[in-house]
């Protein structure tokens, strides 16, 4: 299915429209192409439920240790390392990236047997007592923020609530909330900004790689600190780990990121769906006991990642198209997830509440 995709155009200049609703492109395309070549990603795009699921469940076949995708930061990383015209620093710190990349994989980007050994290991770290030491302050944390604007009649809920507070509650996990929020938000941004996004500036690219270099010296700083320092915090704990120096940088990276990027997105995607339904804020509060399948609802058929990568590790297959070795498929959550042949009525929104089945 190497044809021009009749969608490469959005994919290539990542308009706003496809940002703001790729939806009906992922209906088109799975309903017409379901394993379709997309030349501005380089990879093939899998929509279908069943399809998507069936890479998941294959590691043999198909490496997470790309899930970044064919444009991600090591491979920009690579590009600038080769390049005379970037700066010295600039070269410097993409060696260094493409070190930790290479030698740091961790958790979802990293194949069995290491990632269920490196999942048992922060199982213990999230264990029910430590989690349940942050509800207090999470909840505080929330009354504090929408105190802030309850009484204004309007509000940027992204800026005001979605944003500061799993940043906040992720900086106060990992024992770092003196940390300017502003900053750790940059630094996260660096990290995903690269992720599917075919066309980047020299100067981008500089930008890119160097919060990546700074964000790094920080969190080796922090876990220097802990060693002698101990605390109660996950950089501590990752600090301590059965693991090696690239995986505990990765590992921390992955925490900040989780704090920042999929956490917003998720919280300011429940509140347009409640913004758009008053009926299901009055049911929510009346039976908070569907809040969770609420939330989980959300999850499908608005999920924060809307897809990722694999990479093939031999000749294989996709959605039953012959995949060569070093094939990259981009996994389309966003669309598997509304998938007809999977959930009846997918594009129905969480309005009843009820959770339907996994989603991807």
């Amino acid at each position: 299915m190497t044809e021009a995709c009749p969608h490469d155009g959005l994919f290539a200049a990542a308009t706003t429209e496809l940002v703001r609703c790729p939806y009906p492109v992922y209906e088109h395309l799975r309903g017409e192409h379901p394993v379709q070549w997309i030349p501005a990603l380089t990879a093939f795009a899998l929509t279908r439920h069943a399809d998507v699921l069936d890479v998941l469940r294959r590691p043999e076949d198909w490496s997470s240790t790309r899930q970044s995708g064919p444009g991600a930061a090591t491979t920009l990383a690579r590009a600038a390392a080769e390049d005379p015209e970037y700066p010295d620093r600039v070269r410097a710190a993409a060696v260094r990236r493409i070190g930790i990349a290479e030698k740091g994989a961790a958790l979802v980007n990293c194949d069995p047997p290491r990632h269920a050994e490196q999942r048992t290991m922060m199982n213990k770290v999230f264990s029910p007592r430590r989690v349940a030491l942050l509800e207090p302050p999470i909840q505080e944390l929330t009354t504090s923020l929408v105190d802030r604007f309850a009484t204004k009649g309007e509000t940027d809920v992204v800026a005001e609530l979605a944003t500061p507070l799993p940043m906040t509650v992720i900086a106060r996990a990992l024992g770092i909330e003196r940390m300017d929020l502003a900053t750790l938000k940059r630094w996260s941004d660096a990290f995903v900004r690269a992720n599917g996004r075919p066309n980047f500036t020299r100067a981008d690219i500089s930008d890119l790689i160097m919060s990546l270099d700074e964000c790094y010296d920080f969190f080796e700083a922090e876990m220097e600190d802990r060693l002698a320092n101990p605390r109660e915090d996950l950089v501590t704990d990752v600090a301590q780990a059965d693991l090696c120096h690239e995986e505990r940088l990765q590992m921390l990276t992955l925490f900040l990121i989780g704090g920042n990027e999929t956490t917003n997105s998720l919280i300011a995607s429940c509140i347009w769906l409640l913004c758009r339904q008053p009926e299901l804020q009055d049911r929510l509060r009346e039976d908070p006991a569907l809040i969770p399948p609420f939330v989980e609802e959300t999850l499908r058929i608005e999920p924060p990642v809307q897809g990722l990568f694999r990479i093939a590790l031999h000749d294989t297959t996709a959605g039953g198209v012959p995949m060569p070795e070093g094939t990259f498929v981009w996994l389309v959550y966003g669309a598997a997830n509304r998938d007809g042949a999977q959930f009846p009525n997918p594009k129905r929104s969480a309005s009843t509440a009820a959770p339907r089945g996994a989603g991807t």
